[in-house]
């Protein structure tokens, strides 16, 4: 990672303005300028740029609300640099707000013609996760080898063993391996799960497989059961067919026998129909004899018939008189029924009309009443409503004034409130770097005190007695000063913060009486709208009032009409039926027809019980010619009794006969019977047999199914047999990957055969900055004391002294080792395959060493140059800053830190 440009905004000491520096044209780079005027501070942008890390307040959980500007919401880095020969930008941005803080981060490439294809994710998370897998290297890692940051270029020595060895995998790539290991893991894992359920699944198999004699027994023990029930089913057969033969030939005797049945039957109705006739026969010839001795003269008979059939004649022409007049009332009554109730549905009509319009009138003007008094109601409460909206707007005008504000005194007191609070802040701001100030010319003051330590602190150089002296004064003079304007700051800030709270106690009240005053002028004019519309309601409402009462009066009117009509009409009703000529015709013929029936003489019982007389006169002479039928009749009658009586003889014969025939199948039914009983006896054994052949042949059919099963199962076996022995080799194999790539294989083979690399550079370089006086040791494994060794990364030295434990060196001595190794593993990483490594920062750290140690150093630093494409070294010391060829001048003022490019001739 090589860093090209850099701009940033309100970071740390870094103002609002956006500055860009240019790290590009220069190799070797120098950062100089005062403590605290934000040299560390660009470093701390590269590294928050990458990894959204840099320095923090331990108790912090993150830097972002640290790193921001004071008296700022929201900063901003962006940083141009190369990795691997591809042009990248990252853009990260944080703000304050109220709320959660927001952090936004841009990542893409440039291409040639400056255009951005961007790399960024869904989210900061993934789009971070981006970045370092494109650059390869995590800010642990960057800040263990090639970034020694200011007070820690001891980061890597001072760390325990285990995470030295952790930071040298991460800086050999061996994550790689790790991940191999864990993918191997898992497929062992996953192959051992399989493996598991195959074998608890072979175990199944083998426990149902030795069932399999057992089911082979059980098949031919239903077999053998099956053939026997076989031989049983062969019998029932034979004797089946016995029994149809025998009910073959009962069949045909029942058909006799029902032959011989239906001819007695037909003799017995032969037998009745005969002696029936043969009394009948008798019976008519006594009846005959009866009918002869018991008849009247026939002379009289027709004599008295005459007679009757003259008086019926009278009767009749009396009856046919009486129904035509009869019909001529009955025609007139309903002519006359017709007329009167033609005449009463007319008036019926005409009265019901008049009262059907009388009730109109009546239901109309009701309802015309109502709404009179509706509307009078209506107009009430209308001018009510309209009083009382003249009382409330006379008061929203009273109230109007009172809260009555002026605009431009209100925009002009927002004003000066603003710029107040903003002057407040100003004030704030130069207190807070006053007593800050003062802070730091305190601590210097007790630094220059010091009589024990004649070198400066910061710088380390040896200070003369009059160079304290005038160092104490100056101090002394700069806090007079710092005093004094705190305390003017303080009485200036009390007076302030008065002069606010009144402007925005005033200020408030503004706002609220223009508020207040915005509410009651929409309450006017709502009032001012809702009392336009209830004037137009009232004229209108004054003006149906009006219409409504003309209606009235008009209705009265018609009313009156109505109920004359109707009074008129009940008096002529009767008068005009009676002067209807047709009617009066009408009534006068109905007189007529009524005197007639009256004069006429119709007896009706007399005419029933002439008529009954000749009926019973007429079946007398009927009877008459009866008589000669059946005396014609009676030779007849005596032949066909003598005929009868021979057929009578003749079936008593033939029944005799088949009474002798029947005798022999007396027995038939009980035969059935016994044929019956041996059939049900066949089919119960027959069924038996069924219900037992089909139970064996599907406990058959199981067990055949279940054999299937097994041989299923037994192929089954081989094949998981062979996938287990493949298992077996694919867990063997795994564990073998896993094994090699652990941290106690491949890795530690890579971290040991890395260490001797390391150890060489350091050793070059150590050598250098100690006159050959120091060496470097670094051992991958310890000797326990109960036997055996423990992996380990520790670091021992060797001086004049002898070999010592790096904790053991002072701190001028601990930097030069620090240095050496540091350098050491920065080569070590630029020179892996996969890493992107060519920048080498060193943040101070040089105040601890002699004029021989920074010449040391100085040698060391231009000699690595050749290993790295851009070294960047911090350093406040002059005879440091003299060496380089490049400086990044930074210098702090009222606007922030600003940095200048000084190149030496």
């Amino acid at each position: 990672m090589i860093p090209l440009t850099l701009q940033i905004k309100n970071f740390l000491s870094y103002g609002p303005a956006v500055q860009t520096i240019d790290f590009s044209p220069y190799q070797l780079i120098c950062l100089s300028g005062k403590n605290g005027h934000g040299k560390s501070a660009l470093l701390d942008a590269i590294t928050w740029a990458i990894w959204g890390q840099a320095r923090k307040v331990s108790t912090a959980p993150k830097a972002e609300g640290d790193l921001i500007h004071l008296g700022q919401t929201q900063m901003m880095v962006k940083l141009d640099f190369i990795c691997n020969g591809q042009h990248y930008r990252i853009r990260r941005e944080y703000t304050k707000t109220y709320g959660k803080p927001l952090t936004a981060l841009d990542f893409g490439i440039i291409n040639n013609d400056q255009t951005i294809a961007s790399l960024t994710d869904k989210t900061v998370r993934t789009t971070q996760k981006k970045i370092e897998t494109t650059i390869n290297l995590t800010f642990e890692t960057f800040t263990n080898s090639a970034f020694l940051r200011q007070g820690h270029s001891n980061e890597f020595s001072k760390k325990s063993p285990k995470d030295r060895k952790a930071i040298f995998a991460q800086i050999l790539g061996l994550e790689q391996y790790e991940t191999i290991r864990k993918l191997a893991m898992e497929n062992v894992k996953e192959a051992n799960t399989q493996k598991s359920c195959l074998l608890s699944f072979q175990e199944k198999i083998t426990n149902e497989l030795k069932s399999t004699t057992e089911l082979t027994n059980q098949i031919q023990t239903v077999n053998k059961q099956l053939a026997t029930i076989a031989l049983q089913e062969k019998k029932l057969q034979q004797k089946e067919q016995t029994l149809i033969l025998k009910k073959k030939h009962l069949a045909q005797q029942q058909k006799e026998f029902q032959e011989l049945q239906f001819q007695q039957k037909e003799l017995f109705k032969k037998e009745i129909i005969t002696s029936t006739t043969i009394k009948e026969v008798q019976t008519a010839i006594q009846a005959y004899k009866k009918l002869q001795k018991s008849m009247p003269d026939q002379k009289i008979l027709h004599q008295e018939k005459q007679t009757l059939v003259s008086n019926l004649s009278n009767h009749q022409k009396q009856l046919q008189r009486r129904f035509e007049l009869k019909e001529q009332q009955l025609e007139n009554n309903t002519n006359l029924q017709h007329l009167q109730n033609q005449f009463l549905k007319q008036q019926a009509t005409e009265t019901e009309n008049k009262k059907v319009t009388l009730e109109r009138l009546r239901i109309t003007h009701e309802a015309t009443v109502t709404e009179i008094k509706n509307l009078k109601t209506q107009h009430q409460t209308k001018q009510q409503e309209q009083e009382k909206l003249l009382q409330e707007k006379k008061s929203l005008l009273t109230t109007l004034k009172k809260y009555a504000v002026n605009k431009k005194t209100f925009d002009a007191l927002e004003h000066q409130l603003i710029t107040g609070k903003e002057q407040y802040q100003q004030m704030v701001a130069h207190g807070n770097m006053a007593k800050q100030e003062l802070v730091n010319i305190h601590q210097k003051q007790q630094l220059s005190h010091d009589d024990q330590n004649p070198s400066c602190p910061l710088c380390e150089q040896n200070l003369s007695a009059s160079r304290k002296k005038f160092l104490k004064t100056k101090f002394y003079n700069h806090k007079q000063e710092l005093t004094k304007k705190i305390e003017q700051l303080k009485q200036e800030l009390v007076k302030k913060k008065k002069s606010l709270i009144e402007q925005h106690t005033l200020f408030e009240q503004q706002k609220k009486n223009m508020q207040q005053a915005a509410i009651f002028a929409i309450q006017q004019k709502h009032i001012e709208s809702t009392e336009k519309q209830q004037l137009q309601q009232a004229e209108i409402l004054k003006k149906n009032l009006t219409e409504t009462l003309q209606k009235e009066q008009t209705l009265l009117k018609q009313k009156i009409i109505a109920k004359k009509n109707l009074e008129i009409l009940f008096e002529q009703k009767n008068k005009k039926l009676l002067t209807d000529p047709d009617y009066k015709t009408k009534a006068q013929l109905q007189v007529k027809i009524e005197k007639e029936l009256q004069k006429l003489n119709y007896n009706e019982i007399e005419h029933k019980k002439t008529t009954d007389t000749l009926h019973i006169v007429e079946k007398k002479l009927n009877e008459y010619e009866h008589l000669r039928e059946q005396m014609a009749l009676q030779k007849e009658h005596k032949k066909q009794l003598l005929f009868l009586h021979d057929d009578h003889a003749s079936i008593q014969k033939q029944k005799n006969k088949i009474e002798s025939q029947l005798k022999p199948y007396i027995n038939i039914l009980s035969t059935e019977k016994d044929l019956q009983n041996q059939n049900q006896i066949l089919s119960t054994n027959y069924n038996q047999l069924k219900k037992q052949k089909e139970q064996l042949l599907q406990e058959k059919g199981g067990l055949e199914t279940e054999q299937k099963k097994l041989k299923l199962l037994e192929q089954e076996h081989k094949q998981q047999q062979i996938k287990l022995c493949k298992l077996n080799e694919q867990i063997n194999d795994y564990s073998d990957i896993a094994a090699a790539t652990s941290k106690n294989g491949l890795q530690a083979l890579l971290i040991e055969n890395a260490i001797p690399e390391v150890e060489q550079e350091a050793n070059r370089l150590l050598a250098k900055l100690t006159n050959n006086q120091s060496q470097i040791f670094i051992e991958s494994l310890r000797d326990l004391k109960k036997g055996g060794t423990k992996e380990t990364l520790d670091i021992n030295i060797s001086d004049a002294a002898g070999i010592r434990p790096y904790e053991l060196f002072s701190g001028g001595e601990a930097f030069r080792i620090d240095f050496a190794i540091r350098i050491a593993i920065s080569k070590l990483l630029a020179r892996r395959a996969g890493t992107s490594l060519q920048t080498l920062i060193i943040d101070e750290g040089f105040g601890s060493q002699d004029q021989e140690g920074l010449a040391n150093i100085m040698d060391a630093i231009h000699k690595i140059q050749e290993d790295f494409l851009k070294v960047i070294v911090v350093s406040h010391l002059p005879s440091m800053k003299d060496q380089f060829p490049v400086h990044f001048m930074v210098e702090k003022n009222a606007m922030g830190s600003q940095v200048s490019v000084f190149q030496l001739g």
